[in-house]
Parts: C-alpha cells; sequence; structure tokens
C-alpha cells in the first residue's frame, strides 16, 4: 500500500500532496477492483447500492462496453438491447423503494448514463 505520512515531508507541501495524491489513485484503483469482482458475483442491483457512486459508474460503464463488444462479436445486439432495457427497468423499480439521499443520487447518475447506453445499443 501506498502510504504516507505528512512529518516526512519536511515542511514540502509540493511532496506531501503528490504522495497524497498517489495514495488516493491507489486507493481509488483498489475499490474499482473489488468492486469489478463484486458485480460478477452478486445480483446487479444489490451491488449498485453498496458502492460508492463514481465506482458504480465506472465499473458499470466498463462492464457495458465489455458486454457490448461481446454482442457485436457474436452478433448478439437485439438480445443484448433487451438485456440493456431490463437492467435499466431495474434501476427504476430500485429509484421507486427505500434509498438514502446518496444511493438515489448514485441511481440518478446511473440512469442518464444507462438510458444513453441503451440508445447507443439499440441505434447498432
Amino acid at each position: 500500500k501506498n502510504s504516507f505520512n505528512p512529518n516526512t515531508a519536511g515542511g514540502q507541501v509540493e511532496k506531501w500532496l503528490t504522495e497524497c495524491e498517489a495514495a488516493q489513485r491507489e486507493t481509488v484503483a483498489e475499490v474499482c477492483l473489488h468492486s469489478s469482482e463484486a458485480y460478477a458475483q452478486s445480483p446487479r442491483t444489490e451491488w449498485m447500492i453498496q458502492w460508492p457512486g463514481q465506482v458504480v459508474l465506472c465499473i458499470g460503464s466498463l462492464y457495458w462496453t465489455s458486454e457490448t463488444e461481446e454482442a457485436l462479436r457474436t452478433g448478439t445486439m437485439p438480445e443484448y438491447a433487451e438485456k440493456c432495457t431490463a437492467q435499466l427497468m431495474d434501476i427504476v423499480e430500485l429509484v421507486r423503494g427505500q434509498l438514502t439521499k446518496l444511493q438515489r443520487k448514485t441511481l440518478s447518475a446511473l440512469v442518464v448514463i444507462e438510458v444513453h447506453a441503451r440508445d447507443v445499443v439499440a441505434q447498432l
């Protein structure tokens, strides 16, 4: 792990900030890796509300890209378009339930991205 101690910077703020940024990047990468693993192992609707918003948007986009490429390669775009619509409806159903403010904001952003993603798939 990339840890840092402000005392070792010897008063050099730029050095401390650089170390802080490196630790943040490592932490975000690690959280994204764990979230990606969880995406593959848990129901998508549960996964969406268990992870930070930016991570959900990032990993969701990665999986969409991978699945879209696979559908293009195998000629299964109509089936994948149906899957995208079903996933979007799952989010809508989730939004209608009890959520925290943060979960609702995450899902609101995800809906915008997924509507666009579904439209892209439908046009291919």
